[in-house]
């Protein structure tokens, strides 16, 4: 119990949590976010699985950083499957142990089933993240994809891993 009294107290100090993420959010990452797809517009139905996933490089510009990368949001819905191949951006802001951010995306779609389709893919969204250490963060999204006509709104719980 002291051991995590002395962690919570030392994520809590602002020289250790702004070097942490400072640290976390710089050079390669990796965001693992599995979560829950929720139906929207012409498709409807019953929720379903979503898993995104962001892999960037991130530049700190000011107070932001910046995180250029490649996210490949796919979907489990029932009676088909949804998969989005995007260039995406992610800008965080980041408070202590906190990391708000906004992210979005721009690709290419491809749907399966009644409502089949290839097309302009597109992602936008924000979130938070909360890192732990500066390798490990866990965190909570909400975003909206699109593919041509067909709108995926998802809330993933994203895990931050960096390398």
């Amino acid at each position: 119990m002291k051991l995590l009294a002395a962690l919570a107290l030392l994520v809590a100090t602002p020289a250790f949590a702004d070097n942490m993420v400072d640290n976390a959010l710089t050079g390669f990452d990796w965001i693992v976010s599995p979560g829950v797809y929720l139906p929207q517009g012409v498709v409807g139905g019953d929720p379903g699985f979503a898993l995104s996933d962001h892999i960037g490089y991130g530049l700190k510009a000011g107070p932001l950083y910046i995180s250029p990368g490649v996210s490949v949001p796919f979907f489990a819905i029932p009676g088909a499957l949804a998969l989005n191949i995007l260039g995406e951006v992610q800008v965080s802001y980041p408070i202590g142990s906190l990391a708000p951010y906004a992210l979005f995306g721009l690709g290419v779609g491809i749907r399966t089933g009644d409502f089949g389709t290839t097309g302009l893919g597109m992602k936008v969204g924000g979130g938070a993240m909360f890192f732990f250490t500066q390798s490990f963060g866990l965190g909570v999204e909400v975003a909206y994809d699109k593919i041509d006509a067909v709108d995926l709104v998802h809330i993933v719980a994203p895990i931050h891993l960096w390398f």
